[in-house]
């Protein structure tokens, strides 16, 4: 009796792989396949949707396997699987003024004291010294407040300038514009 291999005519109508068994073709498929529940046809095994891939960020299917990509900010190792943290500070500074920070999967700039970032977020920008006006009216210490008629004191300050104030009593008399009093001292 000659044994007729089942395999050779048309695969043994197996999709991928046959093998000559006793009662006929036996169909398997390659590496990142799946045979299907007709045991003939393979079917791609998706490794990214059923978590089997091995990629630390982005997962990209492919017919019998997968590749790993990496978000922006970070460059794929040589591992394939790995991703590590561009430094793009590194080169040109980031593209910034004066400080580039570099942090997980991007960076930012920043500005010494006395500057401020611009909108494009790169550039900084001289920070005008802010004048706020003291005005004091004089009067001498007493549980009477001080009349409107009374002489006014007048003062230039720039922040963060520390303006001596002679009292408690003579501190709620004052009118500042844009200055913080909890820096000025009393007496």
């Amino acid at each position: 009796m000659e044994v007729v291999n089942t395999c050779a005519d048309k695969n043994g109508g197996c999709d991928q792989k046959c093998r000559h068994g006793p009662g006929g073709p036996i169909c398997s498929c390659h590496s990142g396949y799946e045979l299907d529940a007709d045991e003939k046809n393979c079917n791609d095994i998706d490794e990214c949707q059923r978590g089997l891939s091995q990629c630390k960020q982005d997962c990209n299917n492919s017919p019998g396997g997968y590749s790993c990509a990496c978000r922006l900010g970070y460059t794929l190792d040589r591992d394939g699987i790995t991703c590590n943290d561009n430094d793009e500070c590194s080169v040109n500074n980031g593209g910034c003024d004066h400080t580039c920070e570099n942090i997980p999967g991007s960076f930012r700039c920043l500005c010494t004291e006395g500057y401020k970032l611009m909108a494009d977020k790169k550039s900084c920008d001289v920070v005008p010294p802010r004048q706020a006006v003291l005005i004091a009216t004089s009067h001498s210490r007493s549980d009477t407040p001080p009349h409107q008629n009374s002489p006014r004191l007048r003062y230039q300050v720039t922040p963060p300038t520390v303006v001596p104030l002679l009292d408690e009593e003579f501190r709620q008399y004052l009118a500042l514009e844009g200055l913080d009093v909890s820096h000025c001292k009393t007496s």
